[in-house]
Order: C-alpha cells, then sequence, then structure tokens
C-alpha cells in the first residue's frame, strides 16, 4: 500500500473519539460510525473510511495543511449522501435511526 498523501482512514491510522465515533483523523471530526454498535474489525471497512482510503490522491495537494480540512466540504458531502445512510441501515449495525438523522443534520 502507497503511503504518500494523507495516512488518515485506515491508510495509516484512524481516531475513536471519546463517545466512540471512528472518525478518519483526530482533526477530522466525521464520522459514519460508532464502535458501541459494532466491532472494530467492521468500522475499518465502512464505506466512508474506504472512500477516503480509494481517493486518497484526492488529498494529497495541499499547501503544509490538514488534507481533510482543506478538503472538508468533500468529506461532508460523502456523509451527507443518502448512500452512507442506506449503507449502515443495509450493514444491520444496531444504528438508532433518529441519532443518525440528527447527526447528519449537524455536519
Amino acid at each position: 500500500m502507497e503511503r504518500e498523501g494523507c495516512l488518515s482512514a485506515g491508510r495509516g491510522f484512524v481516531h475513536i473519539n471519546a463517545t466512540g465515533d471512528i472518525e478518519p483523523c483526530p482533526f477530522a471530526p466525521y464520522s459514519d460510525i460508532n464502535l458501541r454498535d459494532s466491532s472494530l474489525k467492521d468500522p475499518l471497512q465502512s464505506e466512508f473510511l474506504k472512500t477516503i482510503r480509494q481517493n486518497h490522491r484526492e488529498l494529497s495537494e495541499t499547501e503544509g495543511g490538514c488534507a481533510l480540512w482543506v478538503k472538508r466540504e468533500w468529506v461532508r458531502s460523502l456523509l451527507k449522501s443518502g448512500y452512507f445512510f442506506l449503507m449502515l441501515l443495509r450493514l444491520n449495525f444496531r444504528t438508532n435511526v433518529s441519532y443518525v438523522l440528527s447527526y447528519m443534520k449537524k455536519k
């Protein structure tokens, strides 16, 4: 696996915040899954993190700052798309739908 560009989203590390949300990086507070609702293996395979990993070149061109922050509108758009909401339901995570909807409204 190449190690150029942003190493977030499991390319080098992930961040688990105090409430159990799996985030691509400690400086990028975006998440589509929580450890309280699954094992560690499942969140690492979340569609959100996979999409960031597969598009890491999208995050390589910055002027020294955090690539996820510079491209934050792209990252937010991944979470706002209905695709990720449907994936949460389809993968049968024990996610409270009202929690997901309120979380998506915050973003």
